[in-house]
């Protein structure tokens, strides 16, 4: 179990990383690759938590299956932000020093 969050770590940084490579290709939007890593977590999010709100009498296995998408999803987001803001303020702190 120890392992499981410096693995997440790792995977958020890599995508974080794909995402800062693509942006320096030529003719590539950085806005259009975030808003795409950005929405996926957030539509798991949202439609789990609708499916939760629309269904109070759910059964609890399945409830307590949607509340684990919708922790890990958020898990995942916020890890992805971190790795993308982490390696934003290294971009710039390096395109300041030249």
């Amino acid at each position: 179990m120890s392992n499981v969050i410096p693995t997440k770590l790792l995977l958020a940084k890599s995508e974080a990383q794909r995402l800062l490579d693509e942006f320096d290709r030529p003719g590539d939007d950085l806005a259009s690759a975030l808003s795409h890593e950005l929405r996926t977590p957030l539509t798991s999010i949202i439609g789990f938590s609708e499916l939760l709100l629309k269904n109070p009498a759910m059964d609890e296995d399945r409830r307590t299956e949607y509340l684990r998408y919708i922790h890990d999803e958020g898990v995942r987001l916020s890890e992805l932000v971190s790795a993308i803001v982490s390696d934003v303020l290294v971009a710039e702190r390096s395109r300041g020093s030249r």
